[in-house]
């Protein structure tokens, strides 16, 4: 204890800040009910680490609310607490990136594409249903492109390879 400046050391005779603890490994030790404890502590190479045993979840919360989840398989949720993926973002887990590294989003809708702009979420790709892709501008379907290859420009249900509904320009020549 300083009394000049009323800082309080533990593990040093001059501390530097309201409380200042100094050590190696488990610094700070924090018990909770059925044997829960929580370690702040440096480990190898000083490392700084948080450590919570017999627990299933590490939580970080603001106003009494949970903001971000590490769970028991180490799944990181932002916005959820109950993640799917190695990293899961938004309530329903609508964004993820799974062990893979692959990101996943979700279908999305014609007028809020899945991938889209922050200036202008109404225009981006999308999916309508399995193995099919399509994109949007101005939140509307533009072209679609089927499981078996067939692109459509104008239509939803292309019958060919390239299929545009209304007429097309090559060149200068109107077809």
């Amino acid at each position: 204890l300083q009394p000049t400046s009323g800082n309080v050391g533990i593990g040093t005779t001059g501390p530097t800040t309201k409380l200042d603890v100094r050590g190696d490994g488990n610094i700070i030790t924090v018990g909770g009910g059925a044997a829960a404890v929580l370690y702040l502590g440096f480990g190898a190479g000083g490392l700084p680490y948080i450590d919570a045993v017999n627990t299933n979840t590490l939580d970080l919360k603001t106003g009494g609310t949970d903001r971000v989840r590490i769970n028991s398989t180490g799944n990181v949720g932002i916005g959820t607490v109950s993640p799917s993926y190695l990293l899961s973002v938004g309530s329903a887990n609508n964004f993820g990136v799974n062990s893979s590294g692959y990101a996943l989003l979700p279908a999305g809708l014609v007028g809020t594409p899945s991938l889209s702009f922050t200036s202008d979420t109404n225009t981006g790709l999308w999916s309508s249903g399995a193995d099919t892709l399509n994109f949007s501008t101005g939140g509307s379907e533009r072209v679609r492109i089927l499981s078996d290859g067939n692109v459509g420009i104008g239509t939803t249900a292309p019958t060919s390879l390239f299929h545009v509904a209304g007429q097309c320009v090559t060149g200068d020549t109107k077809l």
